[in-house]
């Protein structure tokens, strides 16, 4: 007689089942910008140029209003460089150099009419002596070369302002180009393996 108890396992249980081989997981897609856009100078220079306005008109003003040079010099920068960008449609290392030099001559510019009120308002004022803006403002240099302008206070002013103004456009165009080497990553899909089957 056959004994029951001495059945093969090949024949009494089931064989497991393969391993399903996992996916390969799916690679992810970097956003990037359109690399199809090309920057227009021509008309981030004028954006550089209305910004730099801007921020004339708030060193005056904040001459005025007897502000620190570092709130005036940080508008100067953010207004000239953001508005660049916006006409242009991106900073490049030509754009960056044209607002630099665009900050340079209207911060001196600004420097200078904040100066000339200044001056207007101390010779009429402190001294009864009849001058007006352009006359202070179209003779400045001489004025300057003169003694009549304080030499060590406007150059001390005209050099905290770009100072501030430097700062202020270091972390906006650092902060720029950090944005363009920080690609965004979509998530990969990917799909767990199946584990096999056991009995």
């Amino acid at each position: 007689m056959q004994d029951n108890n001495n059945i093969s396992p090949s024949t009494s249980a089931t064989a497991p089942a393969a391993p399903t081989a996992p996916t390969t997981p799916t690679t992810p897609q970097i956003a990037t910008a359109n690399p199809t856009t090309k920057e227009n100078i021509p008309l981030g220079t004028l954006g550089a140029v209305l910004g730099s306005i801007a921020g004339g008109l708030a060193i005056i003003l904040l001459d005025r209003l007897g502000f620190v040079a570092s709130v005036s010099g940080v508008v100067m920068a953010y207004s000239t460089l953001w508005l660049y960008q916006k006409f242009a449609k991106g900073l490049s290392g030509k754009g960056i150099a044209i607002c630099i030099v665009v900050i340079i001559l209207m911060t001196l510019l600004a420097e200078n009419v904040a100066c000339s009120i200044r001056i207007v308002e101390e010779l009429n004022e402190g001294y009864g002596i009849s001058a007006s803006f352009g006359d202070v403002f179209g003779n400045f240099y001489a004025l300057l070369a003169d003694g009549v302008i304080d030499g060590g206070v406007y150059a001390g002013s005209l050099v905290a302002v770009y100072a501030f103004t430097t700062l202020g456009a270091f972390g906006i165009i650092k902060s720029s180009f950090n944005q363009k080497k920080t690609p965004t990553q979509q998530p990969a899909n990917q799909t767990t393996p199946t584990p096999p089957q056991q009995n």
